[in-house]
This record gives C-alpha cells, structure tokens and sequence, in this order.
C-alpha cells in the first residue's frame, strides 16, 4: 500500500499554489503538484530532498508558468 503524505502546500499566488507529497514506502521521489484552484496545472516526479527547492522558488516558477503560457 503506497501512502502518501503531503510535505507542503504553498498559499496562493496569482490563483495558482504548488503541493508536494512523499510517496511513502520508502520512496525516495516525491510529487510535486501545481495547481489552479483544484485543477491540475502540471505534475512531476522528483528526488524527495529536491522538493523544498520547488518551494523556496514557488513564486518564480508560477511566474516562468504563467509568461510561458502567454
């Protein structure tokens, strides 16, 4: 049984917010989630230690995100 737990969920900004979950049973990955309200914007599997990166630049990467999709 795969049990994930939620590492962190980042407040809102620019109506998107990231979360991160381990994976549990000894993974050594992590999800990351990007998300508009409840929808799933973009998803990606990484290294566990990586995910607090995603979260010291959250802003920036809603911001790369968002000038993308322009």
């Amino acid at each position: 049984m795969n049990e994930e737990k939620l590492a962190f969920e980042t407040k809102n900004y620019r109506g998107h917010f990231i979360r991160a979950y381990y994976l549990g049973n000894d993974s050594r990955e992590a999800r990351i989630e990007m998300r508009l309200g409840e929808s799933l914007v973009w998803q990606k599997n990484v290294p566990a230690y990586r995910i607090w990166n995603y979260y010291a630049h959250r802003e920036d990467l809603i911001d790369e995100l968002l000038e993308s999709s322009e």
